[in-house]
């Protein structure tokens, strides 16, 4: 098949990028052909270094410059990531070509997380705006992946049948996430004034519905000279006596700082848009065998407890989130290994990328029926 891949400007730096790159990478392994295009007049911008092509879209003409673009380049599927990219990517029904919604989030959901502090009018029009985009999208798209179970059940809740969906959460290459050699996993942690201390580690985004501020807050209120806390994915360089802020580094990198860790972090509050997402650090933390500390929220909270892989909070609530490192920390050294083994058994039982990219090509084959 000839596939093109519709792709929002705001995806080419983030960690969305990982899950586009792969589902890329699984269906050119099966042999299809896959365009990528960027809703961007920005010709800087690349996934991977990938042969791009460049539309610059608005509300107004989005459709209608993607219908010209469809005219001249046919295809037989085309895949809209996130709401935006499927929002214009419906324009290849006018060409009764086949779409493919990889949702990764809610749009609504995630507008409202971010707006609930601060409401306005401008804000309210905008959420009729994002409401319209996600009946149109759900409606019309011939398929939709989702990228947990949370997800699926909100969205058939909104009237989408079970059948239209597919359960497509975000898988993980063992090959490249593996723990590195003690020299250098040691020499990295003198480098942090590190030695000899329990390490919890956060890696990702600074975003509202990450909830990495209230991690970082009680990481600052400890005071235990046997607890350190690293956080790699801030804008600056920060050093402390028992914690250090790195800025984000790149994929191929970060390997290095979970080895190091003893203990991996998901300080999430709890919302209906980080509820139905699914994290793509949470597959790795598990691959990387170690134990995670996790808010009740998503179907990560759920994999934790039915793996007993880590400790479930109850919410992301400073005094939450210290009262679970400690129960860690009062641990022992072969209970948090064996923790650790359960981890890793759970993501080569759940986010196997051979496994899921089974289940995409069933699924994609599946609109054709």
């Amino acid at each position: 098949m000839k596939i093109l891949s519709i792709v929002p400007s705001d995806l080419m730096k983030n960690a969305a990028t990982i899950r586009i790159l792969k589902l890329i990478s699984v269906l050119e392994n099966y042999g299809h052909k896959v365009d990528v295009l960027c809703l961007t007049n920005n010709k800087n911008q690349t996934i991977d270094g990938r042969k791009t092509i460049y539309l610059d879209v608005n509300i107004f003409d989005g459709h209608f410059q993607i219908y010209k673009f469809l005219i001249n380049n046919p295809y037989d599927l085309i895949i809209g990531n996130r709401f935006l990219g499927a929002f214009y990517a419906l324009a290849g029904k006018l060409h009764k070509t086949k779409v493919l919604f990889d949702i990764h989030g809610g749009i609504v959901e995630e507008y409202m997380l971010q707006t609930e502090n601060a409401p306005n009018p401008l804000s309210f029009f905008k959420l009729s705006i994002y409401k319209l985009i996600e009946y149109l999208t759900l409606t019309f798209s011939d398929k939709l992946f989702c990228v947990s179970h949370k997800m699926i059940t909100h969205y058939n809740q909104k009237g989408v049948p079970l059948e239209k969906m597919a359960y497509i959460t975000n898988a993980v290459d063992f090959n490249i996430f593996k723990s590195r050699d003690k020299e250098n996993n040691a020499k990295l942690i003198d480098d942090l004034n590190f030695n000899n201390k329990l390490i919890f580690g956060y890696m990702g985004g600074t975003q509202v519905w990450q909830g990495v501020e209230k991690f970082v807050e009680a990481a600052k209120q400890i005071d235990d000279d046997d607890l350190a806390f690293l956080f790699v994915g801030g804008e600056d360089e920060i050093y402390s006596t028992n914690y250090a802020i790195l800025p984000t580094c790149l994929p191929s990198e970060i390997s290095k700082y979970y080895s190091i860790c003893d203990v991996m972090v998901l300080p999430r509050p709890f919302h209906a848009a980080t509820d139905i997402a699914a994290p793509t650090k949470f597959a790795e933390y598990a691959a990387m065998k170690k134990p995670i500390l996790t808010t009740h929220v998503g179907d990560a909270s759920k994999f934790v407890s039915n793996y007993n892989c880590g400790i479930v909070v109850t919410n992301n609530e400073v005094n939450t989130l210290i009262n679970g490192i400690m129960q860690f920390k009062n641990k022992s050294h072969e209970e948090l290994l064996c923790m650790g083994e359960n981890s890793r058994y759970m993501c080569e039982t759940e986010f196997d990328l051979r496994d899921i990219s089974q289940n995409i090509m069933q699924s994609i084959l599946s609109i054709f029926k």
